[in-house]
């Protein structure tokens, strides 16, 4: 029993212990970033930085490959959501615009007696509906750089055997991404009418499954299958995600004929090995990299010295002024972009009841994340009510007081960590010892949910 436990324990340890050098998070989920390899990384405040290298050589990266034909229910719906795949977010999103169960059936049937011969009755019945999923998708992973025949940029190297590390690592990231995973995906819903013959239900669907993987059809058989097709209303919704370069006009079925020519065209874009969207990233601290190494052992004031405390004092003192940045930078983005909201109401959609002026209790604009719910709507007048320049202001004083200190709650800046951090050395002291750092790591922004969702205004068409 004691051994069992032991083999347990060592089993849940590598999963709890396992190396946070691989991120598969929705940490590198934003497609507005562009993690490339040897691109430089700060897992601090999740900051991509600059390509520290010249040169990069790679290893051959490896693939799998899937080709399913699934019949969607809401079991494999919950199935998926659960994951906690990337991969699977993409397709579970695709299922969740597109799925449905059943439909309203219209029909309009003609009266056969003569003296109603021209009069129509239109008949609205609730049908099932089924939905098949056809899903090509590619998973591409061991895509590295080879360090050894890889090259340090020059100026980046330099800063290396200079000893100012702490401009290196502003410039570099203290990680660069070492490897990358990527997934590609098409994935296809055909959804159709049921019929309540159970074994004419199997069939068809049984013919869809024959005309996507098979090769030879019987004209006769064509046709039938076109009647059937058009008498249960068959729809398909497709969509491609992280397909490399080549021409879309492939990937857009007409009819089930065409869809097997179109999962051969997306299959042939998904072959590239730098496409697909990533799903995971190794990271690497530079401090493990042979050439920054052999360009610190170059540099002399790193002679007889403790190498791994200065090296941990400079990455958590990295951590605590990359945090400045990103709080400074987030309240200057929302002071900004609530000014820039409020010039374009006020120059844009003047009040008053003019030729060229908006009546502020009929003028609305769009939540921007939910252009369809009216219920979200705003007035301009309502709008102006926390969009207004004392509102601003109010965005600017907030940083203010978090740089440079607020004498109600007496508590130093930010700046004042900063400059303890620099007089004391940057590598001889940690933040942790200095209280204005820790007051920095324990600071919580503002939300400004209404900014982001309202500004920039976009007015609803009357």
């Amino acid at each position: 029993m004691k051994h069992f436990i032991w083999v347990f324990f060592i089993l849940l340890s590598s999963n709890v212990f396992g190396s946070p050098r691989v991120i598969r998070d929705n940490r590198i989920g934003d497609l507005g970033v562009t993690p490339n390899l040897g691109r430089g990384y700060d897992l601090t405040n999740n900051s991509y930085h600059s390509m520290c290298f010249s040169s990069i050589k790679t290893t051959t990266p490896s693939f799998d490959v899937k080709y399913d034909f699934l019949e969607i229910d809401e079991s494999y719906l919950n199935k998926i959501t659960k994951t906690g795949k990337l991969e699977d977010s993409y397709l579970n999103s695709f299922l969740l615009k597109h799925i449905d169960f059943s439909e309203k059936d219209i029909t309009n049937n003609s009266d056969s007696s003569s003296r109603n011969r021209r009069s129509r009755r239109t008949e609205s019945k609730e049908v099932k509906l089924k939905n098949i999923l056809v899903h090509i998708s590619t998973n591409s992973f061991y895509h590295a750089i080879n360090e050894s025949l890889s090259e340090m940029d020059s100026e980046a190297k330099k800063l290396v055997l200079n000893g100012d590390l702490v401009k290196f690592y502003e410039v570099c990231g203290f990680y660069y991404i070492r490897a990358l995973g990527r997934h590609s995906s098409f994935m296809a819903l055909l959804k159709y009418q049921e019929t309540k013959d159970t074994e004419k239900n199997e069939l068809f669907k049984e013919k869809l499954k024959r005309r996507l993987f098979s090769f030879n059809h019987k004209p006769r058989e064509d046709k039938e299958f076109s009647e059937e097709i058009f008498k249960r209303k068959l729809r398909i919704n497709v969509e491609g995600i992280g397909l490399g370069k080549g021409d879309i006009s492939d990937l857009l079925p007409t009819d089930i004929n065409e869809l097997k020519k179109t999962v051969d065209a997306a299959a042939k874009l998904m072959q590239d090995s730098d496409a697909g969207v990533v799903t995971s990233m190794e990271i690497a601290p530079w401090h493990e990299n042979i050439h920054f190494l052999q360009a610190e052992e170059d540099d002399k004031n790193t002679i007889n010295k403790n190498l791994f405390r200065e090296t941990k004092n400079l990455q958590e003192n990295n951590a605590v002024i990359a945090e400045i940045e990103r709080i400074n930078e987030y309240q200057m983005n929302y002071y900004y972009k609530s000014y820039n909201c409020l010039r374009i109401l006020d120059e844009e959609y003047k009040e008053g009841t003019g030729q060229f002026e908006f009546d502020p209790d009929k003028t609305f604009f769009f939540d921007l994340y939910n252009k369809t719910n009216k219920k979200l709507y705003k007035s301009l007048r309502n709008l102006k009510t926390f969009i207004n320049q004392t509102s601003i202001d109010k965005i600017y004083e907030s940083n203010t007081k978090f740089l440079y200190g607020d004498p109600e709650s007496k508590k130093s800046g930010a700046t004042q960590c900063l400059d303890k951090i620099y007089e004391k050395g940057i590598k001889k002291i940690n933040y942790h010892q200095i209280p204005s750092c820790m007051d920095v790591m324990r600071y919580q922004n503002q939300s400004y949910y209404l900014i982001d969702h309202y500004c920039l205004p976009e007015v609803v068409p009357l």
